[in-house]
């Protein structure tokens, strides 16, 4: 019989509900037809396990499409929130496990459920494994959108990691280059008076002076370019 965990497209229910009743009727020695009204009763009851499942049981979410990955973000916040941190982001772990295996590290759920994680990780002051993350999270946006380091979801990628890096306090100047890109981009997009231009514009300025002056000739040699591989160590 049909394993309810196989069960991942909502247009499988009728025929998994069918063959539900059949096996009852069969087991009570009766017959059962199209019109029984068990049959309606079972989809019911089918509808709303899927539903939960879909909330709360990964591999199915993610094998369902993008609205069930929602519902388990959704439902994965709604734990963070309501303060069972634990299993709100044991579900998030698990929704990038296997995100990552099912569809691949540059699809854009893996991305979305990853970017939740590196969120939860920054906001238990696990910094250094929120840098981690939230760095292969921006080169995977790079190469989904094409090699383009220009797309909204790039530029997103990099507040975020320039964010966790200033909270480390070891490299601003990793910091300021992100900063300084996502602005120069925006400043020529959508244009210098842009309301999200001028917040990170002002966000460079606020880091940029809580920064000891660079003597002429010491300017930081970094430059994101180089890669997840360089991103971090001294040049």
């Amino acid at each position: 019989m049909t394993s309810f965990s196989d069960l991942t497209p909502p247009d499988d229910l009728e025929l998994f509900a069918l063959e539900v009743v059949d096996r009852f009727r069969e087991g009570r020695g009766e017959a059962s037809s199209a019109n029984d009204p068990l049959l309606q009763e079972t989809s019911v009851l089918l509808r709303s396990k899927l539903l939960q499942t879909l909330h709360e049981d990964p591999r199915i979410a993610v094998a369902a499409g993008p609205d069930a990955v929602s519902r388990a973000r959704a439902r994965a916040r709604e734990l963070l929130s309501g303060g069972n941190r634990v299993a709100g982001r044991e579900l998030q772990e698990s929704l990038v496990r296997e995100a990552e295996s099912q569809l691949g590290a540059t699809d854009l759920n893996t991305l979305e459920v990853k970017t939740d994680l590196g969120f939860t990780l920054y906001q238990e002051a696990e910094f250094g494994a929120a840098q981690e993350l939230q760095l292969e999270i921006l080169y995977s946006y790079i190469e989904l959108h094409g090699g383009t380091d220009e797309h909204q979801d790039v530029l997103e990628a990099m507040l975020a990691l320039a964010d966790t890096i200033l909270r480390i306090g070891r490299e601003p100047d990793r910091a300021i280059a992100l900063l300084q890109h996502v602005y120069e981009v925006r400043s020529k997009i959508l244009g210098a008076r842009h309301s999200d231009t001028l917040a990170v514009m002002e966000q460079l300025r606020m880091v940029k002076e809580s920064q000891q002056p660079i003597t002429p000739g010491d300017e930081p040699l970094f430059d994101w370019r180089w890669g997840p591989d360089g991103f971090g160590h001294s040049h």
